[in-house]
């Protein structure tokens, strides 16, 4: 049986990272672009990190544990007051349920933490990313003008 581990990323997952977003089809990733995704440019991310959140998700039997995906809560680090989230969840692991389960955790933590508002940005041609977070109630707020992504919002209840 398959246990489902989410666990803040740490510096000695960072190859993982790099291996699960290279090894995933062009056309999966083309929308997926936050930072390089070699290792060292990961490990220069994560070894920046103060109050930002990165967390995997990993798939463990008990023996060992493979990770998934992860998603990240960035922009606390930079002052904002409302986190942008993100997710990559690996093409293999894909249709599990997955990327709902990061933004119910994501709402969770920013609940716990009094966060009144959760932001993302999706492309607008990604057409099943937009689904899924509408399907979460998220609204359209701008249009990011350095990109043409959709910056979409969800209100939270403390």
């Amino acid at each position: 049986m398959n246990n489902i581990v989410l666990r803040a990323l740490q510096m000695q997952d960072c190859k993982d990272v790099s291996t699960l977003i290279k090894s995933s089809p062009p056309l999966y990733t083309q929308y997926f672009c936050p930072f390089d995704f070699e290792q060292n440019a990961i490990e220069k991310v994560l070894s920046k990190v103060e109050r930002d959140q990165f967390i995997g998700i990993a798939l463990s039997d008990g023996r060992s544990s493979t990770l998934a995906g992860f998603y990240m809560l960035r922009g606390f680090d930079e002052g904002y007051e409302y986190p942008m989230y993100g997710v990559f969840i690996g093409h293999a692991y894909r249709d599990l349920g997955l990327a709902s389960l990061t933004l119910a955790h994501a709402e969770a933590y920013c609940r716990l933490n009094r966060i009144a508002r959760l932001l993302l940005k999706v492309h607008p041609s990604n057409e099943r990313a937009r689904r899924l977070y509408e399907k979460h109630d998220f609204h359209y707020l701008r249009t990011d003008p350095i990109n043409g992504n959709l910056v979409l919002e969800r209100q939270l209840s403390a």
